[in-house]
């Protein structure tokens, strides 16, 4: 079995690969300093030149050897890419038929419905209908991409409208807790993972994913309800592997909001709180190898968090051991991009919000020196 490990950003995905033992390559955008070092891995920005499109991606991709695929972040929004980079290699994750359902709003939410299951009122509507409506409602509504990731592109009639797309989401706006849940499935068996806060919004831009807590804090009603949630729409749709769904949490109801199926970004944390090897239940899940999946949380709080750059600043070649998907020494990232990920740990979620807050604030003091 070799696997190409295949994603926007595949860093923590091949850490907890290397973990497991498995045999895998990389392909991705960055090709981060620490992945580098623990993996083959083959880059858009650093080997293989391209623009950051999944299409250039798969491309490079196709010309490669390999057996067996797992991708993660950008990939679920192209269905046609994955059917194509499957054929003649076994896919180890959710194949073209269930993306189109679980990533089209209008197929997931009628599946929604009919399995009885919360979710904000929404609707497809064209760009300037969503516009209309924002403006007699204001505060009520987002508009959000049919095909987007990461909050970057969520309008809610007070920032700049980055959207070009000639039909969109228009959806109720919720206010609560943003959350996740991880589920590992076979296609017929689903367990829950875990769970976690996410972190939202950094001022400028208030609905742009920032990273997650490990475990959530919250009501064991709530547990639940996000647990009966998760793998009702697990099976429901059809998935297979580690995928993730995204909540908010309105009083003691989850409303959902999306499924990412595929390894989230909230994986590195749910790993350390709960002490399991996701890549490896990943692999096991879609080969049908998983039995049984218990798990509990070990009682620290684990926490991930993306440094966005304020303005353009080399990176520096020594830096803080708390830290991942680094860029390579006197790299520049431009501003508003994702810098690099800060981990911390805490016995409480409060010590963690404040050790991620602090070890935020040391990388932002070494590129304003460097920038100076």
């Amino acid at each position: 079995m070799r696997i190409l490990v295949l994603g926007s950003g595949t860093r923590s995905l091949a850490q907890s690969a290397r973990r497991a033992g498995y045999d895998f390559f990389t392909l991705d955008f960055y090709g981060d300093r620490d992945q580098k070092a623990i993996c083959e891995n083959y880059s858009l920005h650093h080997d293989l030149g391209g623009e950051d499109r999944m299409e250039t991606l798969c491309d490079h991709a196709s010309r490669m050897a390999y057996t067996h695929l797992v991708y993660g972040s950008g990939l679920e929004n192209h269905p046609e890419l994955v059917e194509g980079l499957a054929r003649g290699r076994t896919l180890l994750g959710n194949g073209p038929g269930v993306l189109r359902r679980v990533r089209g709003w209008r197929t997931f939410s009628g599946g929604l419905r009919r399995l009885g299951l919360s979710f904000p009122e929404s609707e497809v509507v064209g760009l300037e209908e969503g516009l209309e409506v924002l403006a007699q409602e204001p505060g009520r509504w987002l508009i959000k991409p049919l095909k987007g990731g990461g909050g970057r592109t969520i309008y809610d009639g007070a920032q700049q409208l980055e959207l070009e797309d000639w039909e969109v989401l228009l959806q109720e706006r919720l206010n609560g807790t943003p959350a996740s849940a991880s589920v590992v499935a076979t296609g017929g068996e689903a367990w829950l993972v875990g769970t976690t806060e996410q972190l939202v919004g950094d001022g400028k831009r208030p609905y742009i994913y920032r990273g997650n807590i490990a475990p959530l804090k919250a009501d064991g009603e709530v547990l639940e309800a996000m647990e009966e949630t998760s793998i009702a729409i697990t099976r429901g749709f059809g998935l297979v592997g580690y995928n993730g769904l995204d909540f908010m949490i309105v009083g003691a109801t989850p409303y959902v909001l999306e499924v990412n199926p595929r390894p989230t970004g909230a994986m590195e944390v749910l790993e350390s709180a709960y002490g399991v090897n996701l890549f490896d239940l990943h692999v096991k899940a879609c080969l049908h190898h998983l039995e049984e999946v218990r798990i509990k949380p070990g009682g620290r709080f684990y926490g991930r968090e993306i440094a966005f750059a304020d303005g353009p600043a080399p990176f520096p070649g020594e830096v803080p051991r708390f830290l991942r998907d680094v860029p390579h020494p006197g790299e520049v990232v431009p501003r508003g991009a994702p810098i690099c990920t800060v981990l911390a740990s805490g016995r409480t979620r409060q010590e963690c919000l404040r050790l991620l807050g602090e070890r935020g604030k040391r990388l932002k003091g070494l590129l304003e020196r460097d920038r100076a």
